[in-house]
């Protein structure tokens, strides 16, 4: 992990800008025996990671988390943490691309539909004219060592500057930890809703509502059959965490 950085319910969190993080995945002067690997947190990520070890282990593991929510950096600020800025994975994404397009880099998606990566790459092609794209769609549901083995290769051969891993959280985050020491990139960024907001198979929230932190709820009111336990469970589940960090904190 980064060195600057604070804790929340047990996860290690960056406090780096975001041109920090764009540098240390782009940035060809930066030598590192494995890649930067990113990953971007909200709420729910930490409460499904406080019971689940694994999830927990790989968000710790990565060189950066960056916290993907109002409610985090409130959470922060009332410990009195210096929690940086809200950086979102669009935010690294967006970043990255054009960071990419300075230097005439290579960018690798992973994940998602071969639809939706056909519609991200024409995409990229016109807003992003000088970076070469890759894409691969895995197998849905749980990938066999072969499956992965495949993956890794296909990453390898084409050898991205950056790798973007669109598998959804934990997903994505569990599957970077295992296989990020094999990956040939120089950056490997877990950006979860990215690719179909970028897509635009899925709308994302008006720049006011992501500005006023209320991004959350015009997802919930877009998916609500898919997001409502994610919202409304983990919310107060994740006041119950601060409040166990607190008391321990008090005990100890």
């Amino acid at each position: 992990m980064t060195s600057e950085g604070w804790s929340l319910v047990g996860v290690r969190m960056s406090a780096a800008p975001l041109r920090e993080i764009v540098a240390a995945c782009t940035d060809p002067s930066v030598q590192a025996a494995r890649p930067v690997t990113v990953a971007c947190a909200n709420l729910h990520c930490l409460v499904v990671a406080a019971r689940d070890p694994e999830f927990s282990a790989a968000l710790n593991g990565a060189t950066h988390v960056t916290a993907d929510g109002a409610p985090l950096l409130l959470a922060g600020r009332l410990k009195r943490e210096r929690v940086g800025q809200r950086i979102t994975g669009s935010d690294v994404f967006a970043a990255v691309m054009r960071a990419l397009d300075a230097s005439a880099g290579r960018a690798m998606f992973v994940g998602s539909t071969p639809a939706v990566l056909a519609r991200m790459r024409a995409r990229a092609a016109l807003d992003f004219p000088h970076v070469t794209v890759e894409t691969l769609s895995p197998p849905f549901g749980e990938l066999t060592g072969k499956q992965n083995q495949a993956i890794v290769a296909a990453v390898n051969e084409f050898q991205p500057d950056v790798l973007c891993v669109g598998m959804t959280a934990p997903k994505q985050e569990k599957w970077v930890a295992r296989h990020a020491s094999a990956l040939q990139a120089r950056g490997i960024i877990s950006v979860g809703a990215v690719f179909d907001f970028y897509a635009g198979t899925v709308r994302r929230a008006p720049r006011w509502m992501q500005r006023a932190g209320l991004e959350w709820l015009h997802r919930l009111v877009s998916e609500p059959r898919r997001l409502w336990r994610r919202y409304l469970i983990s919310g107060p589940i994740f006041i119950a965490l601060l409040w166990r960090d607190r008391w321990a904190r008090r005990d100890g």
